[in-house]
């Protein structure tokens, strides 16, 4: 699969999805090219039926894989089928001899996001820092504490977001515009002691929002998209009366 994958990061998808096509055929890599040349077909060649249809196929036959199960809940969470995701997230997680902590911490990180997306606030800050503290890399951190912190907030938990994000501002790099905003939030709260009445409002509307953005543009009449829709507007109204 190496020629494939390599071919891809060099921007050659054609010279990518042919290895790839050729690798599907393998017993030991067949499983792996499949997962990539269905994120060809998903994400540049917009086949995502295609790309459905395979995965529905790994999950199949793949019924104890971590790693099918959490591609495929990043998948339904990029639709805006965030229970989907969640279910597909704890399947991956609950798979027997699952020993991939760096795998497992970031699946924490994504059901993490799912749940702030919902204003889960308990669930979102329990696996976010979960998160935080199993990964060994270096991407998501700085984001996942300030949204982690967040959730605290909003739980009651307020004595907790200071030690948290005085160890987090360290893991902030540089050219970073996602560990920038964070950083920034982070220093914010450090200097003023708490997030105010209109930052409570907006990070609760802005996870709204992430979840109803996705939901609108892969299914814009279901009751979820209404759900959000309707909990988004109460949380607008609060930041108008506030500004």
């Amino acid at each position: 699969t190496g020629s494939g994958i390599n071919a891809e990061y060099g921007g050659d998808r054609e010279i990518a999805e042919n290895n790839l096509v050729q690798a599907r055929r393998s017993v030991v890599v067949g499983r792996e090219a499949t997962l990539f040349l269905g994120l060809i077909k998903r994400f540049f060649q917009d086949e995502h039926v295609q790309s459905a249809r395979w995965l529905r196929r790994l999950e199949k036959a793949n019924a104890d894989s971590p790693l099918v199960f959490s591609l495929a809940g990043r998948l339904a969470r990029h639709d805006g089928r965030v229970a989907d995701a969640l279910a597909l997230y704890e399947r991956a997680l609950a798979a027997p001899h699952f020993d991939a902590p760096q795998l497992r911490a970031t699946i924490n990180y994504h059901i993490g996001q799912c749940h702030f997306a919902e204003n889960h606030w308990s669930a979102a800050a329990h696996h976010l820092t979960t998160f935080l503290d199993t990964t060994r890399g270096k991407i998501f951190r700085p984001f996942a504490a300030w949204r982690a912190g967040v959730a605290l907030w909003h739980t009651g938990k307020r004595d907790d977001i200071a030690p948290l994000y005085k160890r987090a501002l360290p893991w902030v790099r540089a050219h970073e515009s996602y560990d920038a905003y964070a950083a920034d939030r982070m220093a914010r709260f450090l200097d003023t002691g708490g997030f105010d009445a209109f930052e409570e409002a907006w990070d609760a509307a802005e996870g709204l929002y992430e979840a109803r953005e996705k939901k609108e543009k892969h299914s814009s009449c279901s009751t979820a998209w209404l759900e959000h829709s309707s909990r988004l507007e109460k949380e607008i109204i609060l930041l108008n009366s506030i500004t």
